[in-house]
């Protein structure tokens, strides 16, 4: 894993807020230790949380970058995508240049005899 300099500020932190908290507390023998034992907790779960949402991006992003060029998008009908493919092949051999992209298109939904 690379190394992350806003976990690293996180439990800079965490440290600087301890140690001016014992000196303006005055903390001594278990007080302290429990003082820091909490402290370190605070520390490790919000360093904790700053690693699950950064590599939940990456994933959440991974999947989006790579796919098959042919395949039909998440959440797509692969019908609706057949027909727009066969549709942008019969303009592109009825008129040089023409397709889907650069012509005015709407798109009706719905069952047949519906309307």
């Amino acid at each position: 894993m690379k190394f992350d300099w806003s976990i690293a500020a996180t439990m800079g932190v965490v440290v600087a807020l301890g140690i001016a908290a014992t000196f303006g507390r005055n903390l001594k023998g278990a007080e302290l230790a429990i003082f820091i034992a909490v402290l370190a907790l605070i520390g490790i779960a919000a360093a904790s949380a700053i690693i699950y949402f950064k590599t939940r991006k990456k994933k959440s992003a991974a999947p989006a970058a790579g796919g098959a060029p042919g395949a039909p998008a998440a959440g797509g009908d692969s019908e609706i995508d057949t027909l727009v493919r066969e549709a942008d092949s019969r303009l592109a051999h009825a008129n040089a240049g023409a397709t889907i992209a650069n012509l005015p298109l709407i798109f009706v939904i719905g069952d047949r005899s519906t309307a």
